[in-house]
């Protein structure tokens, strides 16, 4: 073991820079670059240890001090997250085909919402969908785009005022805020207006009424003065706030309202099934397991083992699929994922595997087949083992495949040849590479961390950057992070375990849909590696990447189908 005097010029660099990350988050990229730079080194004078060159009470320290900021962090700087957590009422951030990309608690519990799901817009008063149209189109034109006020409607009926904005066009295209402005009255908020803007008692009590969603002839009704009065005091108001018009009036007294209301306990990220279908069962170790489903609700039982990354979301055309197939697809929430509890087991890949079983026994299923998304098929690899599994084929989308034990991954992006490279060397580095990459979804959200890891094929770039993936990012980010970083942790235990045995003993029925350029992949390893296997198959989609299962769900679905028929009937 080298001792800390021996540490080189390139050692302390890599120290200085993994420390500067702690300050900064701002300092990712030149983590992965400086960190890259030393694989390469290591790759060119030999030996697969990262951390042979490092005392590991360092690496410890570090990883401490991540993990601490990471989990710990009360303010993420995530401008979608803060938009919908920042304020007192209900908030959510839309697509522009209505998906929810985020959602505060109070926007789940009064216009019944759900993260990933689209919505009917039933919440909005049918008066105010023109106000949003204008707002959504204000980004095809050139200058500032349009702020609007509008109004909402409760599950009770009833009607509050919101906000509706572009969120930030460059950042984060085509994506639209709403936030409930509407937080009641206080005496607080009276004197503060006052205090702040020189207010009459008058004024504040018109002010008060437009909160209450007046307009200006109930308000003169209700202070038994004239219409003329009214806006004569509103023309005061505005200059003294120095605000032009009511809608930017109102705007201003609902952020002043939400600031003295503000609650702390509104919480963004808990999950929550999209579907709005999860159940949770407990098998034989005691732990819960959640699982929810989608398609025909009366159709061909088939289970789909989510990704890492994935999340089990479908494109709506793909869902429409399942729905004319007669299929119904269960969307099994893996260990440490959503509101599954953590496996008991210490390989990552059993335990997912033994979660499969328990959900077949737990539903009675005689026969099904599997889907597995990217490394979510790993676990059906070992289920499949297991006649209690019931699966009688499988579907890979994206499938990882297994690596060699002096594997270089230097086909993968630099962040995710880090991250693997890490897993395979040690714990202490497999820790590290996880609380980095919970912190940056954190701090910059889950998109640039998606962009990161697929960098190296434009059409994941391109669906990584679409707003209505964006939508299904954040849900799958959602479900990842539910149990903060337990799930990250335990799947990179999994792409790391050398289950090569597991997948070349499979003798059940596969299919795979693989993107020719798929960069973590590359469809000539697959192909390698299957060579000689009779019972798999493998179909391949031209200028596809990882994520093709969400924009190419339809061959997905259909593969599905053509096995059940094949397998099953």
């Amino acid at each position: 073991m080298a001792q800390e005097s021996e540490l080189g010029e390139e050692e302390l660099k890599l120290l200085e820079t993994s420390y500067r990350f702690i300050a900064d988050a701002t300092a990712y990229d030149k983590f992965i670059d400086v960190w890259t730079e030393r694989l390469e080194w290591i790759d060119q004078h030999g030996g697969n240890r990262v951390d042979d060159f490092l005392i590991n009470r360092h690496l410890g320290s570090l990883s401490a001090m991540i993990k601490k900021i990471a989990l710990e962090d009360t303010d993420p700087k995530d401008l979608v997250e803060d938009a919908v957590s920042s304020v007192a009422g209900a908030a959510l951030i839309l697509s522009p085909n209505n998906l929810v990309v985020a959602l505060n608690d109070l926007a789940f519990d009064k216009w019944g919402v759900r993260r990933g799901a689209p919505t009917s817009m039933h919440w909005l008063d049918p008066l105010s969908h023109d106000n949003l149209d204008q707002v959504r189109r204000s980004t095809i034109k050139r200058g500032n785009h349009l702020h609007s006020i509008v109004r909402t409607v409760s599950d009770d009926g009833r009607i509050s005022l919101a906000e509706a904005f572009i969120l930030d066009e460059e950042q984060h295209p085509g994506l639209l805020a709403i936030r409930e402005l509407d937080f009641g009255w206080t005496e607080n908020l009276s004197a503060l207006l006052m205090q702040s803007f020189d207010l009459t008692e008058a004024e504040t009590d018109v002010c008060r009424l437009l909160l209450d969603v007046c307009g200006t002839d109930e308000i003169a009704e209700i202070r038994s003065t004239s219409v003329h009065t009214i806006r004569t005091q509103l023309r005061t108001i505005f200059a003294k706030t120095q605000t032009a018009n009511q809608v930017d009036l109102i705007r201003l007294l609902g952020l002043v309202s939400a600031h003295l209301a503000r609650r702390d306990n509104l919480d963004s990220g808990k999950w929550q099934d999209p579907l709005g279908n999860q159940k949770i069962f407990q098998d034989s170790y005691g732990r819960d397991i959640a699982y929810s489903w989608m398609g025909a609700p009366d159709g061909r039982p088939a289970i789909l083992s989510h990704g890492m990354a994935t999340g089990y979301l479908l494109h709506p055309d793909g869902v429409a699929l399942l729905h004319e197939r007669n299929i119904k697809l269960y969307c099994i929430s893996r260990p440490s994922f959503g509101d599954s509890d953590p496996s008991p087991r210490k390989d990552a890949s059993q335990g997912a595997a033994d979660a499969i079983i328990a959900l077949a026994q737990h539903l009675h299923i005689d026969q099904w087949v599997a889907v597995g998304l990217a490394v979510g098929a790993i676990p059906l690899f070992r289920a499949v083992q297991n006649p209690d599994s019931r699966i009688k084929g499988i579907i890979g989308s994206s499938t990882y495949i297994p690596f060699s034990a002096d594997e270089s991954f230097d086909h993968f992006s630099p962040a995710r040849r880090i991250a693997n490279r890490f897993a395979r060397t040690s714990p202490t580095l497999t820790e590290l590479a996880v609380m980095v990459t919970y912190r940056m979804m954190r701090v910059k959200g889950p998109e640039h961390i998606w962009q990161t890891m697929y960098s190296a094929c434009e059409a994941d770039k391109k669906a990584a950057n679409d707003p209505e993936c964006v939508a299904l990012i954040r849900t799958a980010a959602a479900m990842l992070t539910a149990q903060k970083h337990k799930a990250l942790t335990n799947d990179m235990r999994m792409i790391a375990a050398l289950w090569y045995d597991d997948f070349m003993q499979c003798e059940t029925p596969t299919r795979f849909l693989h993107g020719t350029a798929d960069a973590a992949i590359p469809v000539e390893k697959l192909i390698a590696t299957i060579d000689g296997k009779p019972n798999m198959k493998l179909d391949l989609i031209p200028d596809a990447g990882e994520l093709l299962f969400y924009y190419h769900s339809d061959k997905l679905v259909l593969a599905l189908a053509d096995m059940l028929d094949e397998v099953i009937g």
